[in-house]
């Protein structure tokens, strides 16, 4: 149990180094190549924080564990939005651009419809997660094609390189990988110690365990000034989650939804992906919001081990 916990402390440390990393990388790339902030924070950071719901959801499904491959990404989104984005807004307040509202939010909304879609017959099959992946991909190329002119007189001079920023953001994602990894590992050892079921294990645990990049990574995005680059990480990985890592692990093993989890836990995720959707049509998440974003990120929590014992 003591190492569990040493993991879990050692990851968040990796998660940290690894986000602040990963901030100056993409900004910088941002800058260079002319693709909007929000873009890169949508694409490139959100596939990056999503590398560990990745790799865990694979490798569950994979292992024969698909109720921690799909509520992992259920958890996930919800935590995103919940705390990730909850706890930003209570300690610092969000200003958006409307743009955001009209780009992300809608594919955020049909990646959802699309997932409620395929698992409406309690399973995500194959075929089912080759679309999925074939919609990601058509998600990424419509917003990495949306480019400005780049004036390189208005370049700060602290702003990396091509090269530099493309290898920043490499070494962060590695980072990112092993400290979500010594997060999971070591808080599902913890969660098993005291009898807890393989659902609320993937939602809870596990889930806070991977999306604690998307906390790091939003939280010190915005604490310096980069507030669409936050939300579009939030965005973008919830998207990302859906797309590529629900799809990536039905391909690797058709996933059963219960019926239980199909309407609770996804319409819990609907319902906080509504909410943000709202705070960003304002073009700002403000400090209360946030509070009440944490507020019902635990009545979820509460529920969710009341249905899933």
């Amino acid at each position: 149990m003591f190492l569990s916990v040493l993991m879990v402390l050692g990851g968040l440390f990796l998660l940290y180094i690894g986000s602040e990393g990963f901030v100056r990388g993409a900004t910088s790339l941002a800058r260079r190549t002319g693709i909007k902030e929000y873009a890169i924070g949508a694409t490139v950071v959100a596939f990056g924080t999503s590398l560990p719901e990745l790799v865990t959801g694979v490798y569950a499904a994979y292992a024969g564990r698909m109720d921690i491959s799909v509520s992992n990404v259920i958890g996930s989104n919800i935590f995103n939005i919940g705390f990730a984005l909850g706890i930003s807004a209570a300690i610092f307040g969000i200003k958006t651009e409307r743009q955001i509202f009209h780009i992300d939010i809608p594919p955020l909304m049909v990646s959802i419809i699309l997932f409620f879609l395929l698992a409406s017959d309690g399973n995500i099959s194959r075929l089912d997660g080759v679309f999925l992946l074939v919609s990601f991909g058509a998600f990424t190329f419509r917003l990495l094609k949306d480019r400005e002119t780049v004036d390189i007189d208005e370049i700060p001079k602290e702003t990396y390189s091509i090269p530099v920023a493309l290898f920043v953001i490499i070494i962060a994602i590695v980072l990112l990988h092993f400290g979500a990894r010594w997060v999971v590992d070591g808080g599902v050892a913890l969660a098993r110690h005291f009898g807890i079921s393989e659902w609320v294990i993937g939602a809870t645990v596990v889930a806070i365990g991977t999306s604690t990049p998307e906390i790091f990574t939003s939280f010190v995005a915005l604490r310096r000034g980069r507030d669409e680059l936050s939300v579009g990480n939030v965005i973008g990985s919830n998207i990302t989650n859906i797309f590529l890592v629900l799809g990536a692990a039905a391909l690797t093993r058709p996933l059963p939804v219960s019926h239980v989890a199909l309407y609770f836990d996804f319409v819990s995720m609907f319902f906080f992906s509504i909410l943000l959707a709202f705070m960003i049509s304002d073009r700002r998440v403000s400090r209360e919001s946030g509070v009440w974003l944490m507020l019902l990120i635990l009545a979820y929590i509460l529920g969710m081990i009341k249905l899933h014992r």
